[in-house]
């Protein structure tokens, strides 16, 4: 589940002394980007640019079944496999708990001068795998019941056509709670593959263009006890563990007219109702994490929720 521009209720992991490795069926690590005359280098397309706090910096990434040439007398990276879904690999030097991460889509100019808001470069969907060894073969995956979908332009309907708005919103998106030292994160859904439907908040096809997915910034969190992640709203109230397949309130206090939401973590919408009153009623029958969003004109509450 996303909110874009909210910060959580919790703490983000320190990114310091990270590492990140890239996956790729080619054997190049990423794309040179931001090609500074002055300076005669690439400024960005890094792994570790993801970690510098700059969105404007970001890790670039040949799209499966493309290839890319930079110029200025770079390499041309060849293209990717069509099968071959690329990924990254952050080692944090230590086992850490997490439950949610963090993503910006690139966004804003490189050190260059350059920049491109075109949505198709932005990744749509990623799996996630934890490691306590890093070895190949020994990651377990973290998101079982779905892709992991990243907003675009603050929600999920824009993964449709080519928009060009600049997307300057950090990502605060719920994960399964996990304790690893390595997670690898792989892109499974992107422009040229999304045919419509895969996310219900998207029901036509993306554009198959652009010859890179960037990211921007990456990172990890835990959220405090309660679970919420901002409270814009006085008086409501969800409870934060309930029992599979028995029905539980939720209080609305000041809420009126809202919109009351239940996504999986990875952000499918399971339920929707629209209330008028001070309270309502809720039954999810399958046990694991969701997030309740109660969203009115003045505001919205999102709060976590662990079936039992």
């Amino acid at each position: 589940m996303i909110k874009a521009q909210d910060e959580p209720a919790g703490v983000d992991l320190d990114r310091t002394g990270w590492t990140v490795t890239t996956q790729t069926d080619t054997g190049y690590g990423y794309v040179p980007d931001g090609w500074s005359a002055s300076l005669g280098v690439f400024t960005t397309g890094m792994p570790e640019q993801m970690f510098d706090g700059d969105p404007g910096t970001y890790l670039s990434l040949v799209k499966p079944g493309k290839s890319y040439d930079p110029g200025n007398g770079a390499t041309p990276v060849p293209s990717q496999a069509s099968g071959f879904y690329t990924s990254f690999t952050i080692d944090m030097q230590s086992p850490q708990t997490f439950d949610y991460m963090k993503w910006n889509h690139r966004y804003g100019s490189n050190p260059a001068g350059g920049s491109n808001n075109y949505s198709y470069l932005r990744v749509y969907g990623v799996d996630l795998y934890g490691s306590d060894s890093g070895s190949e073969g020994d990651f377990t995956q973290i998101n079982t019941d779905g892709i992991v979908w990243i907003p675009n332009n603050g929600d999920f309907a824009h993964y449709s056509g080519t928009f060009t708005t600049a997307d300057p919103n950090t990502y605060v998106i719920a994960v399964p709670l996990s304790t690893w030292r390595f997670l690898r994160v792989q892109i499974v859904m992107w422009s040229d593959i999304y045919t419509g439907g895969e996310n219900p908040d998207s029901p036509t096809a993306g554009t198959a263009s652009g010859s890179s997915t960037q990211i921007g910034e990456f990172g990890l969190g835990k959220f405090d006890g309660t679970g919420i992640v901002k409270t814009a709203l006085s008086g409501v109230s969800v409870p934060s563990l309930v029992t599979a397949g028995q029905m539980f309130s939720i209080n609305l206090g000041d809420a009126s007219d809202a919109a009351v939401s239940v996504y999986t973590v990875s952000g499918v919408k399971v339920s929707e109702q629209k209330v008028s009153g001070s309270s309502v009623t809720q039954t999810i029958n399958t046990k694991g994490i969701y997030v309740v969003e109660v969203k009115t004109n003045a505001g919205k509450y999102i709060s976590k929720v662990v079936v039992k």
